[in-house]
């Protein structure tokens, strides 16, 4: 497999749980830190597909269309062997 520029897919994975997270936390406190944490987990959620090979379409998208992309292209990196959620643990 060639080698992708970008920080390691292990660093992305544990970036993206904690975003994850935050984004249940954050989502009745503010909206404006809501929307910038989904921001940076849509980010996280492009870079896991770049260097996993996972074909995902978060660009463009609004409202329904964007949360079914994002749920599709979560449900294709968990088969490509992600953890997006770690079961029990609550870490940042």
């Amino acid at each position: 497999m060639p080698q992708v520029a970008g920080p390691p897919i292990e660093q992305v994975a544990g970036d993206l749980r904690r975003l994850n997270r935050l984004r249940e936390s954050v989502a009745m406190r503010s909206r404006v830190w809501f929307v910038a944490v989904q921001e940076a987990y849509d980010e996280g959620l492009h870079t896991a597909c770049v260097q996993l090979g996972v074909e995902e379409h978060l660009d463009g998208l609004a409202g329904v269309d964007l949360e079914l992309e994002r749920l599709r292209v979560e449900g294709e990196l968990q088969r490509a062997g992600l953890v997006l959620r770690n079961a029990g643990a609550q870490q940042c």
